[in-house]
């Protein structure tokens, strides 16, 4: 509810789907009010969207309710903030496009 997520006071973060070999992982974040968080302390690399499932976001001064999606790639200063509503945000990560390439380049080389 929208006073739970008011009431937070720690930040908690999940790994919903670990950081495959290709880069592919899952991020729930639990973002209290007024907080910060940096993506960037997240494992692996690659275009990522964020998902705000409850609350709000502020990221690079724009303010995104719940339902909104945002696309971030090689953006490695991004802090992401929640308002004073506080936020659930999902992260989902996809394989970067070196290792895409990587990934194509052994399928090519074990069908040969």
């Amino acid at each position: 509810t929208a006073d739970a997520l008011r009431a937070r006071t720690q930040l908690v973060v999940e790994e919903t789907i670990p950081c495959t070999a290709q880069g592919m992982a899952v991020w729930t974040l639990r973002i209290p009010p007024d907080a910060r968080f940096t993506p960037a302390t997240l494992s692996g690399e690659g275009a990522r969207y964020l998902y705000v499932a409850a609350g709000e976001m502020v990221a690079n001064g724009k303010a995104l309710s719940a339902g909104s999606v945002a696309f971030v790639h090689d953006e490695p200063g991004l802090v992401i903030s929640a308002s004073a509503a506080g936020l659930d945000l999902l992260i989902l990560q996809f394989p970067s496009e070196a290792t895409t390439r990587q990934g194509a380049a052994i399928e090519a080389a074990a069908g040969a």
